[in-house]
C-alpha cells in the first residue's frame, strides 16, 4: 500500500476516528451510530445506525418475530492489519432473541464494508427472517439512519436516476427476481411510495447504487450474493434510507454458529461512473467475477427470432388487440417457412432462427405441439441442412397450469404447508414455479434440457435456448424442498447456472441467452440478451446496452421487441457495433406502441429498407463480436466502437460508427468494410502504419465492382458513400 494510501485510526472513550485517503468515519460506539464524510470536506454523507435489526422468523420462515429486548454497546475492538483496519462492535440485550449482535466493519483506502453478525441463544438453529442494515425497529416504527441525498442512480437500465425530495421514498430491489408486492402492500397505493425500477427486468441488475450529495458521490453495494429477496434493496428520501434485506428463514443462527447477515461496502469515488468500476473491482477481489471460458463463432451470427411475425400477423388478421397469447397459433412450421422465405429472398445474412413461445404445449412439459410443428426434430434437421442454427424459446421458472408437471406437487414450490402451489399470473394463465431446491426436479429437467438439445434418436437437437422470464421467481419467503441449497439471489443463480451447465453437458456449444448483467452472473449465459424494449424512443436500447456494459455483462445480444419500424436499420447498425445484432419482424414493422400493447401498429417493410439491414449485416459479419472485442459505448453523445483485444490489429477498432452513426465500418487485418444508411461523407481512420491501396464500390445488382477515388490524409481516408438503400451494398477499403 502507498504511504498516500494509509488508513489513521484514532480512538478515545470508545469514540474512533477513521482517516483514509478517501473518506473518514467516526464511530461513536456507545451511542452505536458512524458518521460518514468525504475526505476535505465538512459536510456529512450519512448518519449511519450501526446496530441495524435482525429479526427471527417463524412459521417455517414466512412471517417474522420480533427481535425482542434492548440492544445496547458492550465492546469495541480493532486492529490494524496489512492494508486495513478491522473493527468489531459487539452489542448484547439479556431478553433479546439474540444474546449477542456484532458489526463488523472493515476500513480500506477508497471503501469500506459493514455486516451484522447474530448468535442464538442455544445450540437449536433460529432461522432468519430479514434484517434492516441502517435502521431499527422499535414499536412497529422503523427508525432510519439519516443524510443529505440529493441524487439515486442506479443500473438496472430502464430506471437510471431519480431526484430525492422531501416528500417521496423511493424503493428499489436490485438483482434477478421482481419486487415482492407482499412486502411493500399498501405503499403503491401510498403517495408517499413509488417503484423506480422493476428488478429482474429486462436485466439482471448488479447490486449496487450511487448516491450524490452536492458535488461529491458515495455508492452502497453488496459483495456477495445474497440469500435474500434481492441483492440489494433500498428504501431512500431526501433525508432517510434504510437497507432491507429478506431471508425468509434460508439463514440459521445458534449458540454454536453464529450468522453472517450480507456484507455492504460502501464506496467512496469521483463520479458515479467511478462508483460502478469501484464495486466491480471489490467483486474481482473477491473472487466473485466469473466468466464463461469458452466461445464458438456461430454464436456471433445475427439472430432472428419470430416472435415479432407472430404478434403483428395475429393483429392485422384479427384486427384487435387479441391476447398475446393468441399469438401461439401463428407459432407454426408454415409461416415459420414463409419467414425464413423472406430471410432467403431479402438476402438477409442471419445465421440462427429462435422459435419463440408457443411451440410448445404446456410450460413445463416442453413438447412440441403437434398441430404447430408434427415433427419438429425433421425440420430444426432441415434447417442444419441450410445452414441456420435453431434455439427454442425457453422458461423454465414458470409451470403451465394443465401440464403433467403441475399435477406432480412435490416438484413444485409450496406457499404454504398444505402443499398448495404458489402461483402466479402470466401471459393471462396462472403458472406454478418448480422447485429447483429439490433434486427431482433438477432431474425432471434434465431429461428435458437433453429432450430438447440432443441429437440422439427421438431428441429435437436444438442448438440452443432463448432463457426468459427469469425475473417470474418465487419469492423467499415460499415453502421450498431444501432451503439451505439457497434461496432469493442464490436460488436465482443456482438455478440458471444448472439449465446453462445442464445445456452444454448436452451439446457442448448449446448456444443460452439470457440477461446478466451483473458481475456475479456473468457465468450462467453466453450472451446477455437486451430484452423487450419499453418505449419507442430510439435511444432506447443504447441506455440499455451502455447499462448493462458498464454493469460488467458478457457479450450483448441486441433483441428487438418491439420492432418498430424506426428501429429496422437505424439502430441494427447501432446494435451492431456494441452487440450481436438480432431481427424480431422481418415481414411486418410497428409504427408506434402507442394504444397497441403488444407490439404497435404493424407496416410492410420497404425493398430500401431491407437492402440497408441486409448490408449492414454483412459488414457486420466482416468483424462479427466475440469476447476478444472491447465494447465502448456512449449513448448521450452517441459514440460506439469496438476495438481488438488480441491479435494484430490489438487496439485497434475491430468496429465503429461513422459520420453521425449513418455508416458502419468493420475491419479485418486486409481490409475495411463501410457501408451507409444514407448519401455521406465517409472519413475513415486505417490501422495504424497502413495506407489504402483502393476502395471498391460493390453492387447489388452483381455488376462489375468500381473502384472509385478516395483522398488520404493523416492515418484516415475520405470518400463519399451512397445509400446501400439504393444501387450500392457496400464498400471495400484495401491498405
Amino acid at each position: 500500500m502507498k504511504p498516500s494510501q494509509e488508513i489513521k485510526l484514532s480512538s478515545a472513550d470508545n469514540i474512533l476516528e477513521i482517516i483514509a485517503p478517501g473518506y473518514s468515519v467516526n464511530i461513536d460506539c456507545p451511542n452505536l451510530i458512524a458518521k460518514v464524510k468525504k475526505t476535505g470536506t465538512t459536510r456529512e454523507f450519512l448518519n449511519f445506525k450501526i446496530n441495524g435489526t435482525v429479526r427471527p422468523a417463524g412459521n417455517g420462515g414466512t412471517t417474522p418475530l420480533p427481535e425482542g429486548g434492548t440492544y445496547t454497546y458492550s465492546s469495541v475492538s480493532h486492529k490494524k492489519l496489512k492494508e486495513n483496519i478491522l473493527v468489531e462492535i459487539i452489542m448484547k440485550s439479556s431478553t433479546g432473541i439474540w444474546p449477542e449482535k456484532k458489526a463488523v466493519m472493515e476500513f480500506f483506502p477508497e471503501h469500506f464494508t459493514y455486516f451484522l453478525q447474530v448468535t442464538g441463544r442455544d445450540s437449536s438453529p433460529q432461522m432468519l427472517y430479514d434484517a434492516y442494515y441502517g435502521g431499527t425497529l422499535e414499536n412497529n416504527q422503523i427508525h432510519k439512519s439519516k443524510g443529505n441525498f440529493e441524487e439515486l442512480f442506479h443500473w438496472s437500465p430502464d430506471g437510471l436516476q431519480l431526484l430525492t425530495s422531501e416528500f417521496n421514498t423511493a424503493l428499489v430491489g436490485l438483482g434477478a427476481s421482481a419486487f415482492s408486492e407482499e412486502r411493500y402492500e399498501g405503499k403503491d397505493r401510498d403517495q408517499s411510495y413509488f417503484y423506480i425500477n422493476y428488478p429482474g427486468k429486462p436485466l439482471i441488475a448488479s447490486y449496487v447504487i450511487a448516491i450524490r450529495n452536492g458535488g461529491d458521490w458515495f455508492g452502497m453495494g453488496t459483495i456477495e450474493m445474497p440469500n435474500a429477496n434481492h441483492g440489494l434493496e433500498v428504501e431512500i428520501s431526501r433525508h432517510e434510507i434504510l437497507l432491507p434485506y429478506t431471508f425468509g428463514g434460508c439463514l440459521q443462527a445458534s449458540s454454536r454458529t453464529p450468522c453472517a447477515c450480507p456484507r455492504l461496502a460502501f464506496l467512496f469515488e469521483k463520479s458515479k461512473d467511478r462508483i460502478m468500476e469501484s464495486y466491480k473491482e471489490r467483486l474481482e477481489e473477491a473472487g466473485l467475477v466469473k466468466e464463461q471460458k469458452i466461445w464458438f463463432d456461430w454464436w456471433s451470427k445475427p439472430i432472428y427470432c419470430n416472435w415479432a411475425d407472430l404478434q403483428y400477423r395475429k393483429v392485422i388478421d384479427r384486427k384487435f388487440k387479441a391476447h398475446v397469447r393468441l399469438s401461439a397459433e401463428y407459432n407454426n412450421e408454415t409461416y415459420l417457412n414463409e419467414l425464413i422465405g423472406i430471410i432467403k429472398e431479402k438476402d438477409l445474412p442471419l445465421g440462427t432462427i429462435t422459435i419463440d413461445y408457443g411451440w410448445a404445449d404446456y410450460m413445463g412439459d416442453w413438447n412440441p405441439r403437434p398441430d404447430l410443428y408434427p415433427d419438429l426434430r425433421a425440420l430444426i434437421d432441415r434447417l442444419h441442412s441450410e445452414g441456420f442454427h435453431v434455439l427454442l424459446w425457453f422458461a423454465p421458472q414458470l409451470v403451465e397450469e394443465g401440464s403433467k408437471l403441475f399435477q406432480k406437487k412435490d416438484l413444485l414450490v409450496k406457499k404454504d404447508a398444505d402443499a398448495l402451489s404458489t402461483r402466479t399470473l402470466w401471459l393471462g394463465m396462472e403458472a406454478g414455479y418448480p422447485d429447483f431446491t429439490n433434486p427431482a426436479t433438477r432431474e425432471y429437467f434434465r431429461e428435458r434440457l437433453h429432450f430438447m438439445l440432443s441429437g440422439d434418436p427421438g431428441c429435437l437437437n436444438a442448438d440452443g435456448l432463448k432463457f426468459d422470464v427469469p425475473f417470474n421467481a418465487p419469492t423467499i419467503e415460499s415453502i421450498y424442498f431444501d432451503k439451505s441449497w439457497g434461496g432469493g439471489e442464490v436460488y436465482q443463480y443456482k438455478t440458471q447456472k444448472f439449465i446453462n451447465d445442464t445445456a452444454k453437458s448436452f451439446k457442448k456449444d448449446a448456444f443460452i441467452e439470457a440477461g446478466p448483467a451483473n458481475p456475479m452472473f456473468k457465468d450462467i449465459a453466453d450472451v446477455c440478451r437486451l430484452n423487450d424494449a419499453t418505449s419507442d424512443n430510439l435511444y432506447h436500447y443504447d441506455i440499455r446496452a451502455w447499462a448493462a456494459n458498464v454493469s460488467g455483462a458478457p457479450v450483448l445480444e441486441g433483441d428487438d421487441w418491439r420492432s418498430f419500424k424506426e428501429y429496422f436499420y437505424r439502430l441494427t447498425l447501432n446494435k451492431a457495433i456494441y452487440s450481436i445484432p438480432s431481427l424480431y419482424g422481418i415481414k411486418y414493422r410497428a409504427l408506434t406502441i402507442k394504444d397497441i400493447p403488444n407490439g404497435g401498429n404493424p407496416v410492410s417493410i420497404s425493398d430500401e429498407e431491407y437492402k440497408r439491414v441486409s448490408a449492414i449485416l454483412k459488414v457486420y459479419l466482416h468483424s462479427p463480436l466475440n469476447p476478444h472485442h472491447e465494447v465502448f459505448i456512449d449513448p448521450f453523445r452517441q459514440i460506439f466502437f469496438r476495438k481488438y483485444k488480441t491479435g494484430k490489429l490489438k487496439g485497434f477498432y475491430s468496429c465503429l460508427g461513422l459520420s453521425g452513426n449513418s455508416a458502419l465500418a468493420a475491419y479485418s487485418e486486409e481490409k475495411a468494410l463501410v457501408t451507409a444508411i444514407k448519401d455521406i461523407d465517409i472519413v475513415l481512420p486505417l490501422p495504424p502504419g497502413r495506407t489504402a491501396e483502393k476502395v471498391l464500390k460493390i453492387f447489388w445488382n452483381k455488376e462489375e465492382n468500381q473502384e472509385i477515388p478516395f483522398t488520404q490524409l493523416k492515418g484516415k481516408i475520405h470518400f463519399e458513400a451512397e445509400d446501400s438503400g439504393s444501387t450500392v451494398q457496400y464498400y471495400e477499403v484495401y491498405y
